[in-house]
């Protein structure tokens, strides 16, 4: 009987672990990710926000192409050096647009 208990509570404290924890592939677990220096990681968040982020800095440089690549490419720079600062998945977009 005291093992049957045993496994029950083992399934329940496994599938808590599991609903706290981010998904494989989400931002969180990305962001996780990137902070103990995955790269790909971060080459897949880049890969989702790059685009955006082109766009908004492409309004600001009158359409300059090369000018917008450049200032995105810089933000990404930036943003693996400052990775620990975003909070979560949430965070990311409007941290990205800010950050310096």
């Amino acid at each position: 009987m005291a093992s049957k208990h045993l496994c029950i509570h083992t399934d329940i404290a496994q599938r808590l672990r599991e609903a706290t924890e981010p998904r494989a592939g989400s931002l969180d677990d990305l962001i996780g990710r990137a902070r103990r220096g995955d790269v790909r990681a971060f080459q897949a968040l880049r890969k989702k926000f790059e685009p955006q982020l082109v766009n908004f800095v492409r309004s600001y440089v009158k359409g300059d192409e090369d000018t917008a690549h450049d200032v995105v490419q810089e933000t990404f720079l930036i943003a693996w050096t400052k990775i620990n600062q975003i909070k979560d998945g949430k965070h990311l977009r409007p941290w990205l647009y800010r950050v310096r």
